[in-house]
């Protein structure tokens, strides 16, 4: 069992569907840097403190990359899994995914930017 995670809350269907294999994230460097090219994450559906439950185990492609919001690109809205949640009407909390995606291409704060791929998913009631 891995003790690094990360929460999906907003995103949660994009991954159990295989669509989603980037975020971005407003973390402090030392948070980042815990996390390394190679490490197996686990990946919630909202924060385990807060009753999350594991719904895949996610390994980092690379480390994570500090990058401004706005140097997004066209594979981000792809690999963000927006092009998915967008073609199925579904909101990333209570906003269109575009309506993100086009706040990010104005956005110039930092944050981190982590690719991964998904090794499993976690079938419900099973612990992985």
């Amino acid at each position: 069992m891995s003790n690094m995670w990360i929460s999906f809350n907003m995103t949660t269907e994009a991954i159990v569907k295989r669509a989603k294999t980037c975020t971005r994230r407003s973390w402090k460097a030392s948070h980042a840097a815990k996390f390394k090219k190679g490490d197996q994450v686990d990946a919630y559906d909202k924060r385990p403190q807060w009753g999350g439950r594991k719904i895949a185990v996610i390994e980092l492609l690379e480390d994570p990359k500090k990058s401004r919001y706005c140097d997004v690109g066209t594979q981000d809205w792809i690999e963000e899994g927006f092009d998915y949640m967008s073609r199925r009407k579904l909101l990333v909390g209570k906003e269109k995914p575009a309506e993100i995606f086009a706040r990010w291409c104005e956005d110039t704060s930092y944050c981190y930017v982590i690719r991964f791929k998904i090794v499993r998913l976690i079938e419900e009631g099973k612990d992985g």
